[in-house]
């Protein structure tokens, strides 16, 4: 077990079962929720929770970063480890009671404190300042998922053929809409390629054009001069 430093709460949480118990509040809230997830393809930045709100309207990505101990807190406050994390979505550090103050988390950090009441919102994570979530880190979303739910089924082993049959069923109904969402992804990759082929062919002629025009106003000037 751990105290926080002068702050006199006793914790006794674990890395995995802080993971689980804020994975199993966000499914709760209607969020879809993986532990230990990889954002960027390049594999160098993994969130302990990566989050996704439910809705058709805001895609309300978060990264939840955990912490249990104080050192790795303050060490990850002075290196700012968690700005890596922004390009893919808002932060919001989730803590045991008693592990920090609320002022020494970054203002545009939010904040979720777990007590045994439960857990607190103490501050919301700053607006995300891009249009959306990059294509990767929705990838990356989705085959957790896939992956998680795969355990899931696993790990129930039903016993009864209806109940296997369902669970089948469930689970090949989540592969197909998975498969879509990775088909989609990949479309829509493709789709900004295109476009930014298109777009510097079309930069490209624009400054064609200029020189020509640069070209044509040199000789007029020219022809002025001889005129007068």
């Amino acid at each position: 077990m751990a105290v926080g430093q002068g702050l006199g709460v006793v914790m006794a949480w674990t890395a995995d079962r802080l993971a689980v118990d804020l994975v199993k509040l966000l499914e709760l809230r209607r969020w879809i929720a993986v532990h230990e997830v990889a954002l960027y393809d390049r594999l160098d930045r993994r969130a302990d929770v990566l989050a996704m709100l439910r809705s058709g309207r805001n895609t309300g990505l978060m990264v939840f970063e955990l912490k249990i101990s104080r050192s790795d807190l303050l060490a990850d406050l002075r290196a700012e480890k968690w700005r890596a994390y922004l390009p893919a979505a808002p932060v919001t550090f989730a803590l045991p009671a008693g592990l920090a103050d609320p002022r020494e988390i970054p203002a545009d950090a939010g904040l979720l404190i777990r007590s045994d009441a439960g857990w607190r919102w103490k501050r919301q994570a700053a607006t995300w300042k891009t249009a959306g979530p990059p294509l990767e880190t929705m990838r990356r979303l989705v085959m957790a998922v896939a992956d998680q739910t795969a355990r899931r089924v696993h790990q129930a082993q039903p016993r009864k053929a209806s109940l296997w049959s369902t669970s089948f069923n469930a689970r090949t109904e989540v592969a197909r809409r998975i498969a879509g969402v990775a088909a989609r992804l990949d479309q829509s990759e493709t789709d900004l390629r295109s476009r930014r082929a298109e777009l510097a062919e079309l930069d490209m002629a624009v400054r064609e054009r200029q020189a020509e025009l640069s070209a044509l106003a040199g000789q007029i000037r020219a022809l002025s001069r001889a005129a007068a």
